[in-house]
């Protein structure tokens, strides 16, 4: 997993920033550490092979960043676990 110390770009990337700042309430914050949950090996945003994920864009651009900020909440009846509190699904 990337913490500032391990990510040339932590201070640069959009997913950082939106974790840190979390618009939506369910949003996972960031540990005191600062790991972004994304391990910089297999970042897509530092892969310059990929012009259509951006580093700078505040949004999860990959399902691996989508389910590291917002893990499945367990529903009731049957019905499938959800990642939006209220039973929006993602």
């Amino acid at each position: 997993m990337a913490t500032p110390n391990q990510c040339p770009e932590y201070n640069k990337c959009g997913y950082v920033e939106w974790r840190t700042k979390r618009p939506y309430n369910g949003i996972e914050p960031l540990p005191k550490n600062g790991d972004c949950g994304i391990n910089k090996d297999s970042c897509l945003r530092l892969n310059p092979d990929i012009p259509t994920i951006e580093l700078e864009k505040k949004v999860p651009q990959t399902d691996s960043e989508l389910r590291v900020a917002l893990p499945e909440i367990p529903n009731k009846n049957n019905r499938p676990a959800r990642r939006i509190i209220g039973g929006g699904h993602i």
